[in-house]
């Protein structure tokens, strides 16, 4: 999936919102910088003579940009997503007025549940401003605390949402799944659907596919993990997008990090792995059965039979740790000894790649989602390598603008 790479690390140390500047007090010297200064310095970055990066954020609701005034308010906004849940996002607003001493949203119609809200992220100056979400409004939540100001916290999920608005029951003839996406495509026109096709889980013939009370999302979501496909969002220019990929089949430049090092890469800041054999297994056998052959199915695959390896570090721990273990699968129907061996596959690849996890945090990256390869350095040589993103969190705020992510490891 392609990445756009050009929005480079850069200082993070100032933060700003789009059409928000204050007088603001230089953290070297601690002395008070004049708006004249603040804005030879924004000149400098827009016209592109400067180095310096300032975080900067748009929100707008339905096709209106948010006004100026709204915005100084935004005290942090905040974006999720993840393979295995909605994307979501979150503004916390002051919601105190005290020229007019009264609430500032908490009464007005501005931030309605059921409104669309389109968030981007990036940076001023040379970096790049992402389409983070489009979104739909889902929860208002005032605070009025006993100390302090009242907050308004905004939230909801992206456009997937209109795919959760009704269960279906329908059976699909038989095709390729690509059709089954496609179909759904045209359903909600303001969605675009990517299968990506090199791999060939994407042309099998399949006989009739049953959508029984499920939600649009949920029996996508199900047919993509059955192929061995992760559900990945995406926002371009032109909208929403929903692509279906299979993470090892990912082969474009990953996403260099480097931990305390950011000259020959992305600072990684934290990075907290998990090495993990405690549900790992030597090996996975599926036993079914063909009702129209009245023959039974049973297939086994070892780890050494996957796409994914093992780390070269830890092969023959993991070997050791394993050995004699045994998943066994028997509720899974499938046609044949193929589509037996294709789905325990899929179901062994998934267990393997979930051996080592972590969690990690760096300077504010808006390329940096899930479905994206990153290469990690200077961990050591156990923790080095490739891992794709499961999950990722963006928020600016008064610390800056940071992303956090959690992963796992996926050598090939």
């Amino acid at each position: 999936m392609a990445r756009d790479r050009r929005c480079k690390p850069g200082s993070h140390r100032r933060s700003a919102q789009v059409g928000s500047w204050h007088d603001a007090q230089d953290s070297a010297t601690g002395q008070s910088v004049t708006i004249e200064a603040v804005m030879n310095m924004l000149a400098d970055i827009l016209s592109g003579s400067s180095d310096l990066f300032v975080p900067a954020f748009e929100v707008w609701i339905g096709q209106q940009k948010l006004d100026r005034h709204i915005i100084r308010d935004v005290l942090d906004v905040s974006f999720h997503d993840s393979i295995d849940e909605l994307g979501g996002f979150s503004l916390t607003l002051a919601n105190w007025d005290a020229d007019q001493y009264t609430f500032s949203y908490s009464d007005k119609h501005i931030f309605d549940p059921g409104q669309r809200l389109d968030i981007r992220m990036g940076y001023l100056g040379r970096g790049q401003m992402s389409w983070m979400i489009r979104g739909i409004i889902t929860d208002l939540i005032p605070s009025f605390p006993a100390g302090g100001p009242p907050t308004l916290s905004v939230s909801g999920r992206n456009r997937l949402q209109d795919l959760l608005g009704q269960r279906r029951s329908k059976v699909y003839p038989p095709g390729m799944d690509t059709d089954l996406a496609r179909q759904i495509e045209l359903a909600f026109p303001d969605l675009s659907i990517s299968v990506d096709e090199g791999d060939l889980a994407t042309v099998l013939q399949l006989q009739d596919v049953v959508q029984d009370n499920e939600f649009d999302l949920v029996f996508l979501k199900r047919r993509a993990s059955q192929l061995g496909f992760e559900l990945i969002v995406t926002e371009t220019d032109s909208g929403t997008e929903i692509h279906l990929i299979n993470s090892l089949q990912c082969r474009g430049e990953p996403l260099k990090l480097v931990y305390r090092s950011s000259l020959r890469g992305g600072p990684l800041l934290e990075f907290q792995p998990r090495f993990s054999t405690a549900r790992q297994p030597e090996a996975l056998e599926l036993n079914s059965w063909n009702p129209r052959e009245k023959t039974a199915i049973s297939v086994r695959v070892g780890r050494n039979d996957l796409r994914i390896r093992d780390p070269k570090f830890d092969s023959d721990n993991i070997a050791t740790a394993v050995r004699k273990r045994l998943e066994v699968i028997s509720s899974e129907p499938v046609q044949d000894e193929a589509e037996g061996r294709r789905r325990a596959t899929d179901y062994m690849e998934r267990i393997v790649k979930n051996t080592m996890t972590a969690t990690g945090r760096t300077i504010g990256l808006p390329e940096l989602r899930s479905g994206c390869v990153l290469q990690i350095e200077g961990v050591g040589e156990r923790f080095r390598g490739r891992w794709f993103v499961t999950s990722s969190d963006h928020t600016i705020g008064a610390g800056g603008y940071t992303t956090s992510f959690a992963c796992r490891r996926e050598e090939l």
